[in-house]
This record gives C-alpha cells, sequence and structure tokens, in this order.
C-alpha cells in the first residue's frame, strides 16, 4: 500500500470509529428534533436538504425540505420545519405530530463546495416493541458520519 492509501485508510478508520449515536425518543403526536449542524464560519453559507429514502451518491434524492443556507426554500409537507438558526449553521429536522408511519431513513446533507465535500448524516428511525398502555413509543437511531 502506498503511504498516501495508507494515511487514507487510517484516517477513515478514525472517522468511523469516533462516530457517535444519538437515541431520540418520543410519543406519537408528539414533536421530534433530528439533529444536523455544520460549522458555517469554516464552510461558508451552504446549501442544505434533508431526504427520506437511501441517501444517494449526489443530490437530495427524495428531498422533504431544503434550504440556500439562509432560509427554506422546498418543504414537500407542513409537518417538517426547520426550525434552529440556519444563518449559524443548525439545520436540524423538526418532524411535527411524529406518527408510526415517519419510521425510515432520513439523511441531511451539507452542500460544501468542491468536488467531493458534501458533509452527510444518515439516520435511521424504526418502532420500539410497544404495548397499548405505552402509547406508542417511536425510537430514532441516529449514527452520524464524520
Amino acid at each position: 500500500m502506498t503511504e498516501f492509501h495508507s494515511w487514507f485508510f487510517a484516517s477513515w478508520i478514525l472517522c468511523y470509529l469516533t462516530s457517535d449515536d444519538v437515541i431520540v425518543q418520543s410519543f406519537e403526536g408528539e414533536t421530534v428534533i433530528l439533529p444536523c449542524k455544520y460549522d458555517r464560519k469554516y464552510h461558508g453559507k451552504c446549501a442544505i436538504c434533508w431526504m427520506i429514502g437511501d441517501i444517494p451518491n449526489m443530490g437530495c434524492g427524495k428531498e422533504i425540505i431544503g434550504s440556500d443556507g439562509d432560509k427554506v426554500v422546498v418543504k414537500k409537507s407542513f409537518k417538517y420545519q426547520l426550525e434552529g438558526e440556519i444563518q449559524h449553521g443548525d439545520v436540524s429536522l423538526t418532524i411535527l405530530n411524529i406518527k408510526k408511519t415517519d419510521s425510515g431513513k432520513y439523511g441531511c446533507r451539507i452542500h460544501v463546495p468542491g468536488l467531493f465535500n458534501d458533509e452527510i448524516s444518515g439516520l435511521i428511525t424504526s418502532e420500539s416493541q410497544t404495548t397499548e398502555t405505552s402509547g406508542g413509543i417511536m425510537i430514532l437511531t441516529l449514527a452520524v458520519n464524520l
């Protein structure tokens, strides 16, 4: 292996091992916030998109909400909101009135200028085991790719 390949592989392993898992729990009917942030001071203003389903290598796939870096410019449903400080890099997704049907794969793509620089946070949501008395707890697990 060349020196570059060794360095790249070691860096990839380090990023993989240092990624965090965030667990968000909610009852049906509540509001859920799925975190996604970037360093706006470092990257400058970046367009972002949240999508549902598989995260493609390029583009936004099945986009549900998007921002130009200052304001929301695409929104497929009123239930999806960007209520954080977009101008400061907080592009966390707020889902209103969460239901079991909201389970699935979600992804946040931050369009960083330059080739292959986009930052992606992928997450999979799923229902937990529920009983009739629990009110239907939803457990959302986020695996952040650094």
